[in-house]
């Protein structure tokens, strides 16, 4: 008798249950369908949020200044192209050959827009305009330490 009641409890327990989450199947139900996103045809008609206004100064004529702002085109503007900067690195120094960058390079050559003037030692000068860049083979890390 007790194992009739037991089981009963158990069959009860387990049937309530089961009410209590048919509504997390219910949720799982409603997000099956697959959902439809934005097409790309639909990206690609929306407009650049991005606007750039420039000021210009406009004199009367009466000769007061005033401000205007103008919103500008961005088809039509042209950015500067920005310079890759190049890290120039002195590996060897032979004779009158010196190697920067895996290339060998002699006194007048052009070494993108520097040009070699000289070679001392364990430095090398390069020109450009009136700006000088000196590389040399010493090594300044205190871990490790070269003789030349």
């Amino acid at each position: 008798m007790k194992q009739l009641i037991l089981i009963g409890l158990i069959f009860l327990t387990m049937s309530l249950n089961g009410n209590e989450l048919s509504w997390v199947d219910e949720q799982v139900s409603a997000i099956k369908p697959e959902r439809v996103g934005v097409s790309k045809s639909e990206i690609a008609a929306i407009k650049d949020p991005f606007i750039i206004y420039n000021t210009i100064e406009k004199i009367d004529k009466d000769g007061k200044k005033s401000v205007v702002i103008v919103k500008k085109d961005l088809d039509k503007i042209k950015f500067p192209k920005e310079e890759k900067k190049v890290r120039l690195i002195l590996q060897a120094i032979i004779n009158n050959s010196v190697l920067i960058n895996d290339k060998w390079y002699k006194i007048g050559e052009k070494i993108g827009k520097y040009t070699l003037k000289d070679i001392r030692g364990t430095l090398v000068m390069l020109v450009y305009k009136k700006k000088k860049l000196v590389l040399s083979t010493d090594t300044y890390t205190q871990n490790l330490k070269f003789k030349n």
